[in-house]
């Protein structure tokens, strides 16, 4: 109880722990200081250092690791976790194409990357439908059987691997070009 007091109104637990305490010792005073101190609010820390703790195709890595986790989830049909395991591993993938491309408009967290997908028009419309596929997956907390079956399991798999290839794309500088221009080509220019 004194430490639910002590977090939501710290004089309230000070004179709890004198009224009902009511000894002097080490533990005592170490208390009273402990509560006496000023609380302070944790920074947040900040995207740029988020995005710092990896480099881009380290995210990307992560991103692979983590689709490994939803192909395990899926194949003990867990759901919940699937989705969850889905749209991390496309974020973890997007945020190595932060590192890259800066952009605030795919916000800080990783569902929040694949939700700003959707809309986005300046990526290609694969990459659009694979995001909205993979938000628009949400199997809920029911207590009812969920039925399905392996070729949707397989869908959702490939939106996040589109999702992650297109990131991988921004990484290595290929999204929006071709990575070599076929001979034919480089004649007509």
């Amino acid at each position: 109880m004194l430490c639910a007091i002590a977090f939501v109104h710290p004089p309230v637990a000070l004179a709890f722990v004198r009224d009902r305490l009511r000894f002097k010792s080490r533990t005592f005073e170490v208390v009273v200081a402990l509560l006496k101190m000023p609380i302070d609010k944790p920074n947040p820390v900040s995207f740029d250092e988020v995005l710092g703790r990896f480099t881009a195709e380290e995210w990307i890595l992560a991103g692979l690791a983590e689709l490994g986790k939803a192909r395990e989830a899926f194949a003990s049909r867990q759901s919940a976790g699937a989705a969850a395991a889905l749209k991390r591993a496309a974020g973890m993938a997007l945020n190595g194409a932060l590192r890259v491309v800066p952009r605030d408009d795919w916000g800080r967290t990783y569902v929040a990357h694949v939700v700003a997908l959707t809309e986005d028009l300046a990526i290609p419309s694969a990459v659009r439908d694979a995001a909205r596929a993979l938000v628009a997956f949400d199997p809920g907390t029911t207590h009812l059987a969920m039925l399905r079956v392996p070729s949707e399991d397989a869908r959702l798999l490939e939106a996040a691997k589109t999702v992650m290839a297109h990131a991988y794309a921004i990484v290595h500088g290929k999204a929006g070009r071709m990575a070599e221009a076929p001979p034919e080509i480089e004649k007509l220019a």
